[in-house]
């Protein structure tokens, strides 16, 4: 939680601050900051397919491996460099936080009883958001006293060191390794077959329902015809002198 809030309020927010004010005064307008935040939430997409197919055996390590290479972003719009060379950057960045983001919550529901899931994710999120907005704050009184590139370049060292600090960390490294718990799908309730009156299976309760709703159909339909019918009939009678 510690060091999610801390990216957050470190990197994120500053992003979300400082970003707007690059690419207008560098690049010329909002274009390039809206290309890249789509390159990060296309990375966010992929981040997630890649835990869906679970192909990564150690999800933390290689999120902390590719943030270290995303610290390099914030210094490529400090020396405004080409958009071709920025989106890749970017683009890694958000399958960072998608592969983060899928552990994450599937460490929860691994680690935590049901009956306490919900309020654990709540004091999850409430901590790691807490110093959001204390981001957005001091992002732009820094901005306004040293200017975008001095901020740019302390968001390259925050994200560099909070990356380190996963890779550091045996237990954050830890996380996500191992079989992927099956209790959520073991509590799925089954869906009965239809009986009959005397308890047994019905093979034909499908067809049953299929029958009913194109009954139903077929009514509707005789219905509507009925109501153009003495609709044109109106307009028939209304016409004639």
């Amino acid at each position: 939680i510690l060091i999610f809030g801390l990216t957050l309020m470190l990197y994120i927010a500053p992003f979300e601050v400082v970003g707007p004010i690059v690419s207008k005064a560098d690049y010329g307008g909002a274009t390039v900051f809206g290309l890249v935040t789509a390159a990060i939430a296309v990375g966010v997409v992929a981040g997630n397919f890649l835990m869906v197919r679970g192909q990564i055996s150690a999800p933390m390590v290689t999120c902390a491996t590719l943030l270290l290479a995303t610290a390099i972003s914030p210094l490529l719009l400090a020396v405004v460099a080409p958009l071709w060379s920025l989106l890749p950057f970017y683009l890694v960045e958000g399958v960072a936080v998608g592969i983060m983001g899928a552990t994450w919550t599937t460490a929860l529901q691994r680690s935590i009883p049901e009956d306490r899931l919900s309020r654990v994710s709540a004091w999850d999120w409430m901590g790691s958001a807490a110093g959001l907005p204390l981001g957005y704050v001091l992002a732009g009184v820094f901005v306004e006293a040293v200017g975008s590139d001095a901020m740019l370049y302390s968001m390259s060292i925050c994200a560099f060191v909070l990356a380190a600090w996963i890779l550091a960390s045996p237990a954050v490294r830890g996380i996500g390794r191992g079989p992927l718990p099956d209790r959520a799908m073991a509590q799925i309730p089954a869906v009965p077959a239809p009986t009959s009156a005397s308890g047994e299976r019905s093979p034909g309760g499908g067809l049953a329902i299929a029958v009913t709703l194109g009954a139903g159909v077929a009514l509707l339909r005789r219905r509507s015809r009925r109501k153009r019918r003495a609709r044109r009939a109106e307009r028939r009678s209304t016409r004639r002198p």
